[in-house]
């Protein structure tokens, strides 16, 4: 009987630390170089640049908020004076009212 519960007390911290091990960090942010900024995310510390559009000599990106659904990475945020978000890298620029300029500042992947 003991030998059955060490067993299955070692196969269950066995699976817990193999999880535990496997958890992703992301995080979204901007980074500013002179008059222009790039969104950014990274995931475990690796940094991505998201693509934007070419404003010129002031051109500003920034992410603000992410989700991730299975292998897809949502993120919302603003490109230039447009609300976007990228999924898996790809930017789609979100309707704009009739406001001058507009920002995504948080997405929900729902089931």
């Amino acid at each position: 009987m003991k030998r059955t519960i060490f067993t299955l007390f070692f196969i269950t911290n066995v699976l817990y630390f193999s999880f535990a091990q496997q958890q992703q960090v992301f995080i979204t942010g901007v980074e500013f170089s002179g008059n222009t900024s790039d969104a950014v995310y990274w995931l475990n510390g690796r940094r991505t640049v998201l693509p934007k559009s070419s404003n010129g000599e002031y051109d500003f990106a920034s992410a603000n908020a992410i989700a991730v659904s299975g292998s897809d990475v949502y993120i919302a945020g603003s490109d230039g004076d447009d609300a976007v978000y990228w999924l898996n890298g790809n930017r789609t620029v979100l309707p704009r009212g009739l406001g001058s300029n507009a920002s995504a500042t948080a997405i929900v992947i729902m089931p």
